[in-house]
C-alpha cells in the first residue's frame, strides 16, 4: 500500500498536478442543474404544444374523406415536435445523470422523472395557451413548419363531401352567412337547425365547416373557429390582399 502510494505521489509531482478548487465543482454542478431546468421547461414546451395540435386535430375526419382512422392518425401525428419532446427528455436525463449525486439513480428512473415534469408543467402550460403562442410564433416565423405540422390542410376544401374551409365575408342574420373559401368561391351558408349551436360569428372570421352542399347554399351541421395559425396563414397566403372578397359564382 505503501509503495503504491509513493508512486502515485511521485506521478502527481512529476506532472505537477494541484487540486480543482471546489468553486470550480460547484459552478460546474450550479451549471448542470441550470441545464437540467432549462431542458425540462423547453420539453414541458414541446409537450404543451404536441397537447395543443393533437385537440385542436378533427379525429373523426375519416368519416368525410376516404382515408381510415389509422392512416388519419399516421398523418397527423406531430412527429417534429415528437423527436424534439424525445431530445429534450434525453438531454435532462443526461445532465442530471452528471450533477453531483446524479449516478445514484438508474437512468430509467432519471428519464421517466424528467417525462413526468415534462407531462406536468406541460399540462400547465397547454392551458395557459403557451402551447399555441409557440405554434402560432414558429409558424409565422418559420416558411416551412406549416408544410411539416399541418398536413390535412387540403383535406377541408371538399364542398362535395360536406367539408369546406373559408372566411366569412358577410353575416345575413344570426342563422346565416357568406362564406368565401380557399378556391375563393362564395357559399351561402345555412344553419341546419335552430337547435344548432353556433359559436360567436362576424366577418372575417375563419372557419371549418361541416355540413351539406344543397342546390345553391350549404347547410351547415358544424362549424369550428380556425386556431392554428397554419390554419390561418392558408386562407391568407390562397386570397391575398382581400382577394377572397371578390365576387364569385358559386359552382354546380
Amino acid at each position: 500500500m505503501d509503495n503504491i502510494s509513493e508512486k502515485i505521489f511521485k506521478e502527481i509531482k512529476k506532472k505537477h498536478l494541484e487540486p480543482k478548487p471546489r468553486w470550480q465543482f460547484l459552478l460546474k454542478d450550479s451549471l448542470l442543474w441550470l441545464g437540467f431546468g432549462v431542458l425540462v421547461v423547453i420539453g414541458s414546451l414541446a409537450f404543451s404544444v404536441v397537447v395543443f395540435m393533437l385537440a385542436d386535430n378533427d379525429w373523426d375526419l375519416y368519416l368525410y374523406v376516404d382515408r381510415s382512422f389509422w392512416n388519419l392518425l399516421l398523418v397527423n401525428l406531430p412527429y417534429i415536435w415528437l423527436v424534439c419532446l424525445g431530445l429534450f427528455w434525453l438531454l435532462s436525463s443526461y445532465n442530471f445523470r452528471h450533477t453531483e449525486g446524479g449516478y445514484r439513480y438508474r437512468s430509467w428512473i432519471i428519464f421517466s422523472g424528467s417525462v413526468a415534469a415534462s407531462f406536468a408543467l406541460g399540462a400547465v402550460f397547454f392551458y395557459a395557451g403557451l402551447g399555441q403562442k409557440v405554434d402560432d410564433i414558429l409558424a409565422r416565423s418559420i416558411p416551412q413548419y406549416c408544410d411539416l405540422t399541418f398536413p390535412e390542410r387540403h383535406l377541408w376544401q371538399q364542398p362535395n363531401k360536406g367539408l369546406l374551409l373559408g372566411q366569412i365575408i358577410e353575416m345575413k342574420n344570426s342563422d346565416s352567412f357568406v362564406l368565401r373559401d380557399s378556391d375563393n368561391v362564395s357559399w351561402p351558408v345555412q344553419r341546419a337547425s335552430q337547435s344548432l349551436d353556433l359559436p360567436p360569428l362576424r366577418p372575417g372570421l375563419r372557419l371549418k365547416i361541416r355540413g351539406n352542399k344543397q342546390a345553391d347554399r350549404f347547410i351547415v351541421q358544424r362549424v369550428r373557429i380556425l386556431q392554428r395559425a397554419c390554419q390561418r396563414m392558408m386562407m391568407e397566403e390562397e386570397c391575398p390582399q382581400g382577394a377572397c372578397h371578390e365576387v364569385m359564382t358559386l359552382p354546380n
